[in-house]
């Protein structure tokens, strides 16, 4: 999932446009609608930080995803591939997902439809 901080004074929903963008040359016309939440402990040497994630539902055409506008040069380091999914091959799939769930979640979010309020998930 396309994700990182927010600049200063940037929105959420601004930083999701912008993020978007830089990792996957999608431009939006809008963040989508926020579905889920999640607070994630990354151990960094002797430090925690807690990180405070949120969920967008974005629409989009097949495109070809490529980052464009990576702002520092060791984030194309973190892209191994890109790789489109089917609904069907995330919960059988061996690679690691954050949330680790996400064949679930997203079975939820089709079944039921996005949620009125956005909604807290596991790690």
């Amino acid at each position: 999932m396309p994700g990182g901080g927010l600049c200063d004074g940037e929105s959420a929903e601004i930083a999701v446009v912008r993020e978007v963008y830089e990792e996957t040359g999608l431009v939006l016309p809008h963040a989508g609608l926020e579905v889920w939440t999640r607070t994630h402990e990354i151990q960094t040497g002797e430090a925690t930080v807690v990180q405070h994630e949120r969920y967008f539902l974005v629409q989009a055409e097949m495109f070809e995803p490529r980052a464009v506008a990576l702002d520092k040069s060791d984030e194309t380091d973190w892209f191994r591939e890109f790789r489109w999914w089917s609904f069907s091959d995330l919960p059988q799939s061996s690679e690691h997902f954050a949330p680790t769930r996400i064949g679930e979640l997203l079975r939820h979010l089709l079944i039921d439809g996005p949620p009125s309020q956005p909604v807290e998930i596991p790690e």
